[in-house]
């Protein structure tokens, strides 16, 4: 191995450390995740639910969020898909703000109308 390619690995080795641990925080400082699980598990998790039924959702759970993530940098590190993700994305903004604001929306209107 030369001096070159021991470097080009080492960086490499590096620039991945930093992207995961960057990845790793993003993730679990998202105050959105925090949320979600937050009303998934109050809802699904009830204290006659068993520990090996909590043990396999857990799991289940954790699972299909990597392969999610997995997929998604799949797709998104190919350049063809990554420049249409670029133009379109935008519009996804806007249509997802849309979205989870009439969401919200519907959740406080909800709730005014129960008083």
């Amino acid at each position: 191995m030369t001096a070159i390619s021991a470097n080009s690995t080492e960086f490499s080795l590096l620039s991945f450390s930093k992207e995961f641990v960057t990845g790793f925080l993003s993730g679990i400082l998202n105050p959105k995740n925090l949320l979600f699980y937050l009303s998934l598990f109050t809802v699904a998790l009830t204290p006659d639910i068993s520990l090996q039924f909590k043990m396999i959702l857990g799991t289940w759970m954790t699972a299909i969020v990597f392969l999610w993530d997995v997929t998604i940098i799949y797709f998104l590190s190919k350049n063809s898909v990554r420049k249409k993700f670029t133009k379109m994305a935008f519009y996804i903004d806007k249509i997802t703000g849309f979205i989870l604001g009439a969401i919200g929306f519907s959740i406080v209107n909800s709730v005014w109308a129960k008083q």
